[in-house]
């Protein structure tokens, strides 16, 4: 049977985290056209060897880049996947129960023009006691989380919402961007990321058009060390540098980042709490990370 959907699993030291994730699939994709490969981001040697199992599954590929990066994973997976649509989850996912059918109803549907299906991430919060409780966190952080809770299904034509965590591109149309950049996204604890957004964007910029599906479905697992206000500061300001390239690649950042700039001053003294009614510490070094990029600090 050829292989519609190839799953792509990038992981950097979270093995049992991976399993997990293979466990809940491998039910879903028996006897069904789909491949899963994870590709091991330079993880310890001891994370590595709880990972060899998986190479002696069915339908599982185990690869290994002893050069980390999470784009530079994907792009090693993409180069081996056989199916028409590449199917993107986090390691630290667990997939609905009907994920799989759920996917191929999709593609079932899925018209010519069709590039990129997103799909739902909700949270799943930690057991333990953390800074910031979960009942507080507002929509800036969930973004920042990789949290989208639609439940919803619709198209999105040029302004697709899809997050790595959890979404489908069509092998063509990323072949054609030439894969994920790999100057940008996650090396090891570093969280600059931005390399989805700008696969997605390319891919929407060569007229393919998009949709959300919110019955492609996934628990996201958050730690409570990201629900800290240093985490989530952290978070923001490397998204901010992230969105400073990418308005700098279209023309116009200098408005953009006078404007980020005007902010701070009004922001600065208010950003000493959270609070998910108006998020002003993720907004305050958002902005932050904007202008700091604007003047060549690298973060």
């Amino acid at each position: 049977m050829p292989t519609s959907v190839s799953i792509i699993i990038p992981t950097h030291n979270r093995a049992n985290d991976v399993l997990e994730n293979i466990d809940c699939l491998l039910p879903q994709i028996a006897d069904q056209p789909f491949e899963i490969i994870v590709v091991d981001s330079a993880s310890t040697p001891e994370q590595f060897e709880q990972l060899r199992p998986l190479g002696e599954k069915t339908g599982v590929t185990l690869l290994r880049s002893e050069t980390p990066g999470a784009s530079r994973a994907r792009n090693i997976a993409v180069e081996r996947a056989q199916g028409d649509w590449l199917s993107f989850l986090d390691d630290d996912v667990i997939v609905h129960a009907n994920w799989a059918s759920k996917v191929q109803e999709g593609l079932n549907h899925a018209p010519q023009n069709l590039a990129i299906i997103g799909g739902r991430v909700e949270a799943q919060w930690p057991a333990t006691a953390s800074q910031i409780s979960p009942l507080l966190i507002g929509p800036r952080a969930k973004v920042l989380l990789s949290v989208i809770e639609d439940k919803g299904s619709y198209q999105t034509g040029t302004t697709p919402k899809a997050i790595g965590a959890n979404m489908l591109i069509k092998r063509t149309a990323l072949l054609q961007i030439g894969g994920f950049p790999e100057s940008l996204g996650r090396v090891g604890t570093n969280l600059v990321s931005g390399e989805e957004t700008h696969a997605v964007e390319s891919i929407i910029a060569l007229k393919y058009d998009s949709r959300y599906d919110g019955e492609i479905a996934v628990n996201h697992k958050i730690s409570a060390g990201r629900l800290t206000r240093e985490w989530l500061e952290r978070r923001a300001k490397h998204e901010g540098a992230v969105t400073y390239r990418r308005v700098s690649q279209i023309g116009g950042s200098m408005g953009y980042v006078a404007r980020c700039a005007s902010t701070l001053p009004f922001l600065a003294p208010r950003r000493k709490d959270y609070d998910a009614s108006d998020e002003i510490p993720i907004r305050f070094n958002h902005n932050v990370g904007v202008v700091l990029s604007a003047f060549g600090k690298q973060l």
